[in-house]
């Protein structure tokens, strides 16, 4: 009887052991798994940063261009403008005039 008793022990304690070993590989693979995705998670993250910063200067260079040629389009159009005011500053002269001496 304590044969069978020393030997069912014998077994529980050796499954015992494999069982721990089953759980210590089950955590290993778990904190691989883990590792291996936070450095994906990690290279994703950079990348996107990489991407985000190209797009930023992109941006950017456009706005600048585009503001570049709005003030070109806004100093052509302004000088076109006071080229071809058909001469509304004299006319306005000789009228200020008039009306001066009219009041006066």
């Amino acid at each position: 009887m304590r044969n069978n008793k020393a030997s069912a022990n014998d077994d529980m304690n050796k499954n015992k052991e494999e069982t721990n070993i089953r759980i210590d590989e089950v955590e290993k693979n778990n904190m691989d798994w883990c590792d291996q995705h936070l450095q994906k998670h990690n290279e994703q993250k950079a990348k996107l940063n990489l991407d985000l910063g190209n797009i930023e200067e992109k941006l950017l260079r456009e706005i600048h261009k585009e503001t570049e040629d709005l003030k070109t389009y806004v100093k052509f159009e302004v000088g076109s403008v006071n080229k071809n005011n058909d001469g509304i500053y004299e006319k306005y002269d000789e009228k200020l005039k008039k009306i001066k001496e009219v009041c006066a």
